[in-house]
């Protein structure tokens, strides 16, 4: 989906955000254009990354990797937290 901005009158600026449309832990959302890495996904929903794991499409993403891991629209995105008990 894209977002024109109407800065001046009626006319169009150039300037346009491109909102993804992701899947996360099987619920359809809508990311705003600042939210392009796994880890802008997790800060953005308030999760420490220290007790999850994330994956992208079936592939794993390594904790070490989490601000490089890029978002695309379509993504499907699981965010398994760890639970820790005896």
């Amino acid at each position: 989906m894209e977002q024109v901005l109407f800065l001046n009158g009626n006319q169009p600026q150039a300037l346009i955000h491109h909102i993804m449309q992701v899947t996360v832990n099987g619920q359809n959302r809508e990311l705003s254009p600042e939210i392009t890495t796994a880890g802008n996904l997790l800060a953005e929903l308030k999760i420490a990354r220290e007790r999850v794991a994330v994956v992208i499409n079936e592939n794993v993403v390594r904790r070490a990797e989490l601000d490089n891991a890029a978002l695309a629209d379509g993504d499907t995105i699981e965010i398994i937290t760890m639970v820790g008990g005896g």
